[in-house]
């Protein structure tokens, strides 16, 4: 979608998901905290993902669709298949993470059970390859000092921002993190990769570039089998 404005959630939101019934968490990205008009940053996003309590929104009851009661625009959901943080890195080029929500996640990373896959979720990539905006060192640097920190590092980055497909490897204290970034699920303005975007680069010492897509859209199924998280483009 264009903006996070409350007039759109009916077209860009509710109408085009009106028949997938599962429940949807947002993570929100920069659109979603840039004031519309009269709205404050994140009004709408905080109204229809973070309300009290599920409900149909009076304006878009006919999509049958509920509000979804998140506890915050970061959150962690638990599982018995895998535990996914999710956070809000703001709308400022690069993102840009809060030292309140910088503990939490701290936090959130050391009480996040053993042996149970983890996974972060932010807006904008660590890394990326594309010719339009690039990965953010900055909040690669955040990411690794956080996972230092805790004493733990996740199995799997997803970020979006970036309107392609890509996938990286990251060697972190002797093991191999998935870096994902997935932005081709339907905006029409897609990101071209880089030219010299070759699979098999590192780009960065112990950051493998291992496959990209900027041909059209797509959406990634991620099944967790075993304690092992499979993905599928």
């Amino acid at each position: 979608y264009f903006n996070g404005a409350e007039s759109e959630y009916g077209p860009q939101f509710y109408e085009p998901y009106a028949h997938y019934t599962v429940p949807i968490f947002g993570v929100p990205g920069n659109h979603d905290g840039d004031p519309e008009g009269s709205e404050s940053s994140l009004q709408a996003f905080m109204a229809n993902f973070c309300a009290s309590s599920p409900a149909l929104s009076p304006k878009w009851a006919e999509f049958n669709r509920d509000t979804m009661d998140q506890p915050n625009c970061y959150f962690t959901l638990l599982s018995k298949h895998a535990t996914i943080i999710g956070l809000y890195s703001n709308v400022p080029s690069g993102g840009v993470i809060q030292p309140d929500q910088y503990e939490w996640l701290v936090g959130e990373l050391k009480a996040a059970p053993a042996g149970v896959p983890l996974i972060v979720a932010l807006h904008h990539p660590p890394y990326s390859v594309d010719a339009h905006h690039g990965g953010s060192a900055k909040m690669g640097k955040l990411l690794d000092t956080a996972f230092m920190s805790a004493g733990r590092v996740p199995e799997l980055v997803i970020s979006g921002h970036v309107h392609d497909a890509q996938f990286f490897v990251r060697e972190l204290s002797g093991k191999n993190i998935g870096y994902v970034v997935m932005g081709c699920s339907g905006y029409h303005n897609t990101h071209a990769l880089a030219g010299d975007a070759v699979a098999g680069t590192e780009i960065t010492p112990g950051v493998h570039y291992e496959w990209g897509y900027d041909a059209g859209f797509g959406f990634l199924r991620l099944d967790i089998i075993g304690g092992v998280i499979q993905g599928e483009f």
